[in-house]
């Protein structure tokens, strides 16, 4: 997996969605910025799948999950005004890295990339949503499989 695609994903995104901000927190970009990035989010390789624009104290659910990842329909409650992306970033012709993204209306201007250590195939919905809630544009990733555990991902896959 090519990890140096991921790193102007982010910036791109961020750029797409806060273009316009001032120093400290950013007034609320809300739901016309969040459905802009649908169409207007050009990285190489990369194709938005979703654009969700949610306000704190809803939940959004996750569907297609593996059981590993929290099951075929996972909940999430949202802690902070946000945008919510999900895009696909194909990193060879076999292989892809599912990006989802938190982005608050109240942006600190910082970002906060959350892991899952090691084969770990699943995003970590609560550490991006508690990076949301305290002003961090936040990303997750499936680090390219969905599954949590197993090797069969990355045998004889470039």
């Amino acid at each position: 997996m090519k990890c140096t695609v991921l790193g102007p994903a982010f910036a791109v995104v961020l750029r797409t969605v806060f273009a316009a901000s001032p120093p400290g927190y950013l007034p609320s970009p809300g739901e016309s910025a969040c459905e802009a990035i649908r169409t207007s989010l050009n990285v190489a390789n990369t194709t938005v799948i979703l654009t969700e624009y949610h306000k704190l104290g809803t939940n959004f659910t996750v569907v297609d999950q593996v059981p590993s990842c929290g099951g075929p329909t996972q909940n999430s409650t949202v802690t902070a005004n946000l945008c919510r992306i999900v895009a696909n970033i194909s990193t060879s012709a076999s292989s892809a890295v599912q990006l989802e993204a938190g982005l608050p209306d109240q942006w600190n201007h910082r970002m906060l990339a959350t892991g899952n250590g090691g084969e770990g195939g699943c995003v970590d919905y609560p550490t991006v949503q508690y990076g949301a809630s305290s002003g961090f544009a936040s990303f997750g990733t499936n680090a390219g499989h969905n599954g949590s555990v197993g090797f069969d991902f990355f045998l004889n896959q470039p």
